[in-house]
């Protein structure tokens, strides 16, 4: 993939930096390398954990760094019989750990296009003796599991430690993930969206009209407008930088990180798309009831722009997330077009092509 980058050395940096509040010693570690002199930690997301558990003896010792994996040769020792497995397994006091996972964005700008930056995901880990494998009181046993993948389940359902005696398997330690080119990637994404999309417009579908007569027509026919908007990811980008918050000299890496997929199903189509995440740590109060008066909703929206220190930044909370929703888009186009309040004309523009099509995340 051409716009994942490998940087010599930098995967080693990471998992030898030492975990600390703040993550100084991470980025200082990450500045060293190449093209990263001014990486900076952007956000971070807690509360996901891996699927692979390690499993150990009730000593501590390593039986197997995939619980599932090794559950599999488990079960296939026992002629694929699952219940059989369980019955051998559920009574040996082996322990399963869980590792806690948040996620870190760290940023590099490069200046100039709004997509001109890096964009590195750190995992930091924090491993614990979670609980024990499978529950001894046989509380699960009402019936035996079909295949290993109830098998699996049953391994989880053991009670799990609490306190002091769910204690850390390994000290807390960083991992790379990835490092993106984010102009790369975009321009990647562009191009994959624009070949499916060249081959869906030629499609030819049957049309009924009103009167009940029916004609053959393509997607283009039918759409004729519709080739002339971009992938929503570039039109994101687009936006902010025609809008009062590029024009006002925000760079979208310091307010938004990107959860980014490449994926290609099982038609063998390919699929990139990233979904975008505030950094922000300032709470800002969902917009959730239209108020009376547009006047009202446009201070609130206003108000947004001064928290975040950007201007026409509730746009894009409008493009993704809980906070300002759909119907308030509308609502403030409608009372720019009647003269009730003023949007400065590029704001206008940005926020008419959305109306006419509609995108988010």
């Amino acid at each position: 993939m051409g716009y994942s980058m490998e940087i010599a050395g930098l995967g080693d940096a990471v998992g030898n930096a030492t975990v600390a509040s703040g993550h100084a010693c991470l980025q200082a570690a990450i500045r060293r390398h190449g093209p990263l002199c001014n990486a900076k930690v952007a956000t971070s997301r807690a509360g996901s954990w891996l699927s692979r558990r390690k499993v150990l003896t009730a000593a501590g010792d390593l039986v197997a760094d995939d619980h599932e994996a090794w559950l599999e040769v488990q079960c296939a020792a026992d002629g694929g019989n699952a219940g059989r497995t369980l019955h051998r397994l559920a009574h040996l006091d082996y322990r399963l750990t869980e590792c806690e996972i948040t996620t870190l964005y760290l940023t590099h700008d490069a200046g100039g296009p709004q997509d001109s930056f890096i964009q590195l995901t750190v995992y930091q880990e924090d491993e614990f003796v979670d609980r024990r494998m499978f529950d001894p009181t046989g509380g699960h046993w009402w019936r035996d599991p079909k295949d290993v993948d109830d098998l699996r389940q049953a391994s989880e359902e053991g009670p799990r430690f609490d306190g002091n005696d769910r204690r850390r398997y390994r000290p807390s330690a960083y991992r790379l993930a990835r490092a993106v080119e984010f102009a790369a990637f975009i321009k990647e994404a562009v191009a994959v969206d624009a070949a499916r999309r060249a081959v869906q417009r030629q499609r030819t579908l049957v049309v009924t009209d009103g009167s009940g007569q029916t004609r053959h027509m393509t997607v283009e026919e039918l759409d004729p407008e519709g080739a002339r908007y971009a992938w929503p990811g570039q039109r994101m980008l687009d936006d902010w930088t025609l809008s009062s918050a590029g024009r006002g000299g925000a760079r979208v890496c310091d307010h938004w990180v990107f959860q980014t997929s490449d994926y290609t199903d099982p038609k063998g189509e390919r699929w990139l798309s990233f979904v975008p995440a505030w950094t922000h740590v300032r709470r800002i109060a969902e917009i959730a009831r239209a108020p009376r008066s547009v006047y009202e909703l446009f201070g609130k929206l206003e108000s947004i722009d001064s928290r975040l220190g950007v201007s026409f930044a509730w746009y894009f909370y409008m493009l993704h997330g809980n906070r300002v929703h759909a119907w308030a888009g509308r609502r403030i186009l409608e009372a720019a077009e009647d003269g009730k309040i003023v949007l400065p004309e590029h704001d206008y523009r940005v926020l008419r092509n959305w109306y006419e099509r509609p995108y988010g995340f």
